[in-house]
């Protein structure tokens, strides 16, 4: 990704976690599914959640 408000796209709430991301070397990629995915040498990956139906779910749990 080129630039941090494509990372963010739809949705400027993750603009934050993107910029802060970055400023600390992680490496922010978006998955095929939509997601961002936080990448750091040495450090397991961590992903958002970006449907809503991600929402309901850990929400039913």
């Amino acid at each position: 990704m080129s630039s941090t408000p494509e990372r963010c796209r739809e949705d400027p709430r993750f603009l934050a976690l993107i910029e802060f991301a970055l400023r600390e070397g992680w490496d922010v990629r978006r998955t095929p599914a939509g997601q961002l995915k936080l990448v750091k040498p040495g450090l397991p990956p961590i992903f958002t959640r970006s449907l809503v139906s991600d929402d309901r779910a850990s929400l039913s749990t």
